[in-house]
């Protein structure tokens, strides 16, 4: 039966029966915006639904009414099903809630790297040298589409950077389990045997916010975007579908799915969204969201704050209280649900509302402001899962239209929709009557194909005494609903950009809003349960980006001003150009915390933006936390491990060397390829180490340079009455007698006077040590000691040394320090005259001097001096 209809027999009904109530009861799941979509639906099309209760229940009934099964994460279940079959749902025990999405979704429409600091991050930093650019991250971009020939989202090859592509609005192979749409991998874009495009509907739209996500800047070497280095993963959404929202939680899905494939951290990017809902994060897509998130670290969303900053107020929310007060909504001829009528939606915690008396009133208009009355006051419990129906009659007892209320309970919320189909006259303004104690939110606009409600040229209270009750809509609470207003999402407000800019032909073009004020499109949070939202902005406004490439052969012959100088970059803006950027500054910071989770990224994001003159104290509801400092995020997780050894370290040969960091870390990658903590490295090798922490981001160490050193020679040669070792002018040492340290005895060489075992203890400049092994020394008649009879001069020498003596020299030869022989023979003289030794060609060291005489050997110790 026509829709229309039941009503008309409802009113004929009332008439007949003479009663100032009528209400009809008829349980159902079915509200009224899916009964307008379903009777305007062909049976045999496939809608995505969410239901909420027995999931083994809704999951078994689905199956048999021909549906498939998308997500079922604890007691929610998306799913697709035929349309003629949801209205049998109304019978599956266990089915808590249909929910049902009316509206449909939109697109939420350089100098950025400069306004949210991302040079620095690009450049490099300590212990980043190469910089951050989103190396090995997938960033997924849910939205209108790409284009996949322009040269900023392909390698220098001219290979496409995209790996996955799923268009939601072609057929063809859609992917498992999604069954819907048509996907590519790279290899087949690279073959060109897509067919996709972006959604030119959209201008490019897609195309823009990727470029300003992730563009690379190689067409014309300018107008790269935050994260040019990453993978794309993309999704070309299906707007206007029945329950869009859940088509976007598949679309996530995929993105994250396929970067796991990829074994990539992700973020994915949606700059689109709903103006209708509970703008609370409560419903099903935005709760399916938050469970993929969740389900392991390395998976970021962000989204678009919504650009309805500059629309009339159509939030009304305030405090209940027992003095009635009332808000006027009008008729609208063209609502969402095809037809004429009255309708808005109400949101409200079930604590919050369950005491709350609501009616529905009229006020004629013309010839003067008159009311004509009322429904009785009604409790939502009386409306939860049944279409409940009141007769609005006049005072004088005419009938004024009949109001329907439908209601399901949601978790701990309340859904309450008022919809009046048929009015005696749209002209009337139709009172939104409370009293008694709670709260409650509403939205509504002709926007969003719901009622406007008035809120200017009101009459004041002498005009119109009840007046001084009217609870006017507002301008908060304005934020775009679904994912935007989930916890685990980073939401982002839009400021201006630039205020000018340089076109394509070469013209400088301005503009009146400063670079860096609030866009006056960007939404203003809080959310409905007043969470801050958005939580941060980023530059949105006046973005010169990548674009579809015959949307810029246009404007190059019509609007040239708008294209910016090479002809590959066109200017928009938007929060949809704002969640890029800080999806590209996520990017950035999954390639050093590829292990991170949400929470991690959420806190370095929104806990080190930066607040000017523009966004005075923050946080608040327009900039959130303030504006997007890529810089200061990056470096608040940075960090550098600390290794036990710094710069070069000397080991000597034999040591048991071991490398480590100072703190544990939950993994470990030296650069030699080695994953265990400590390493004992055993030759000269060069070493750093990259782990991640517990928050999980890596940290890079700096560089170590192990040397080994050898051991020093420490070998005893005895030239008669001289202990002698190897000699270096580098080296130390130390002798010892039966192991007791010889005062004194700190060169290379050693005459005993006692007999005993001598060692002696040599080190290099690396500290290495070696003990030689014992000589026994016996002291004898025979051994002499240096006589005092003989004498060398000068010493120490430089080029001629002269010795002199009491007695005639038979025979001299001279000794290095290592005990070889440098010179030998027999001297001609007498004993008062001295002998000449040239000493010019000597290196620096000691000299052992020999003299054999009549009366025995004598020994004489030299030094030759530096030259």
């Amino acid at each position: 039966m026509p829709f229309t209809m039941i009503y008309r027999i409802l009113l004929i009904c009332n008439l007949n029966l003479l009663l100032g109530l009528y209400a009809i009861a008829q349980k159902t799941h079915v509200d009224f915006a899916l009964k307008a979509t379903l009777e305007r639906t062909p049976s045999t099309k496939m809608i995505h639904m969410a239901a909420v209760g027995n999931a083994t229940a809704i999951a078994g009934a689905v199956t048999e009414l021909g549906g498939n099964i998308l997500h079922r994460t604890g007691n929610m279940v998306s799913f697709r099903v035929p349309a003629g079959e949801i209205t049998h749902l109304d019978g599956v025990p266990g089915i808590d809630y249909l929910e049902f999405t009316g509206s449909s979704g939109k697109p939420l429409n350089d100098s950025m790297l400069v306004n949210s600091r991302f040079i620095a991050v690009h450049e490099g930093f300590s212990g980043w040298p190469e910089g951050l650019t989103g190396k090995d991250v997938v960033v997924g971009l849910v939205d209108t589409g790409i284009e996949l020939l322009h040269p900023d989202f392909q390698h220098p090859d001219g290979s496409t950077r995209v790996k996955y592509l799923w268009d939601q609005t072609q057929s063809g192979n859609g992917p498992e389990p999604f069954g819907y749409g048509a996907e590519w991998n790279a290899a087949q874009i690279d073959s060109g045997i897509t067919g996709h495009q972006d959604q030119p509907q959209w201008f490019g739209h897609g195309s823009t916010v990727s470029g300003t996500a992730a563009g690379n800047g190689l067409a014309i070497e300018d107008f790269k975007g935050a994260a040019p280095d990453a993978d794309l993963v993309v999704v070309s959404s299906q707007f206007g579908v029945p329950n869009w929202t859940l088509s976007v939680a598949d679309a996530v899905q995929y993105v994250f799915d396929k970067a796991d494939e990829l074994d990539k951290p992700c973020v994915v990017n949606l700059s689109l969204g709903t103006y209708s809902g509970s703008r609370d994060g409560l419903d099903v897509a935005a709760l399916l969201i938050d469970s993929m998130i969740s389900a392991k670290p390395g998976r970021v969303v962000v989204a678009a704050a919504g650009n309805s900053g500059n629309w009339a107020p159509y939030h009304l929310g305030y405090n209940v209280t027992a003095d009635t007060a009332f808000t006027w909504f009008m008729h609208n001829n063209n609502s969402g649900l095809g037809y004429g009528a009255v309708f808005f939606e109400l949101w409200a915690d079930t604590a919050d509302f369950q005491d709350v008396h609501f009616a529905i009133g009229a006020d004629r208009v013309n010839p003067s402001l008159q009311f004509r009355g009322r429904t009785p006051f009604r409790q939502i419990e009386a409306s939860l899962n049944e279409v409940v129906s009141d007769t609005l009659w006049s005072l004088s007892g005419n009938v004024l239209g009949v109001v329907d209320y439908f209601s399901i309970p949601r978790g701990g919320q309340y859904r309450m929709q008022v919809h009046m189909a048929t009015p005696d006259s749209a002209q009337y303004r139709f009172r939104f009557i409370t009293a008694g104690q709670g709260r409650f939110d509403v939205w509504s606009t002709s926007v969003l194909g719901t009622s406007n409600m008035l809120w200017n040229n009101l009459p004041s209270e002498t005009v119109y005494p009840d007046m001084a009750h009217y609870r006017a809509p507002d301008k908060h609470k304005h934020i775009v609903g679904s994912w935007a207003c989930s916890p685990k999402v980073i939401t982002v407000g839009n400021y201006a950009n630039r205020d000018q800019y340089i076109d394509y032909n070469g013209n400088l073009q301005t503009f009146s809003h400063p670079a860096g004020l609030l866009s006056v499109n960007s939404s203003h949070g809080p959310t409905r349960d007043e969470r801050l939202k958005p939580e941060v902005s980023a530059s949105g406004d006046l973005t010169l980006s990548t674009a579809k490439l015959s949307t810029l052969a246009q404007l190059i012959n019509n609007e040239p001003f708008k294209v910016a100088q090479g002809g590959m970059h066109y200017r928009n803006g938007g929060t949809s150009m704002a969640s890029p950027v800080v999806s590209g500054a996520t990017a950035l910071l999954l390639e050093m915390c590829p292990e991170a989770d949400v929470e991690t990224i959420r806190n370095a994001i929104l806990n080190h933006t930066y607040s000017d003159n523009f966004t005075d104290t923050v946080p608040n509801n327009a900039y959130g936390t303030g504006k997007l400092d890529a810089e200061a995020a990056v470096n608040a997780l940075w960090f550098q491990p600390q290794l036990n050894e710094s710069g070069t370290v000397l080991v000597c040969e034999g040591d048991n060397f071991l490398l480590q960091t100072s703190d544990s870390y939950n993994s470990y990658l030296w650069n030699t390829g080695e994953t265990d903590a400590v390493q004992n490295p055993d030759s000269n090798s060069t070493w750093w180490v990259q782990v991640i922490n517990e928050a999980g981001c890596i940290g890079r160490s700096d560089t170590v340079h192990v040397v080994f050193s050898p051991l020093p020679e420490a070998e005893i040669t005895m030239t008669w009455d001289t202990l002698l070792t190897v000699y270096d002018s580098t080296w130390t040492y130390q002798w010892y007698l039966n192991g007791g340290v010889l005062e004194n005895a700190n060169q290379h060489y050693f005459v005993p006077t006692q007999s005993g075992d001598y060692t002696v203890e040599v080190s290099n400049e690396a500290g290495c040590t070696t003990i030689s092994e014992p000589e026994n020394f016996l002291i004898t008649s025979v051994q002499q000691t240096e006589s005092a009879s003989w004498q060398a001069y000068p010493n120490p020498v430089s080029d001629n040394l002269w010795i002199t003596g009491n007695e005639r020299a038979l025979h001299v030869t001279i000794f290095g320090a290592d005990g070889r022989m440098v010179h030998s023979f027999e001297p001609q003289h007498d004993a008062s005259s001295p002998i000449e030794i040239h000493t010019q060609n000597w290196p620096a060291g000691v000299y052992l001097i020999r003299i054999e005489t009549a009366s025995g050997p004598q020994t004489l110790r030299v030094v030759a001096a530096e030259r």
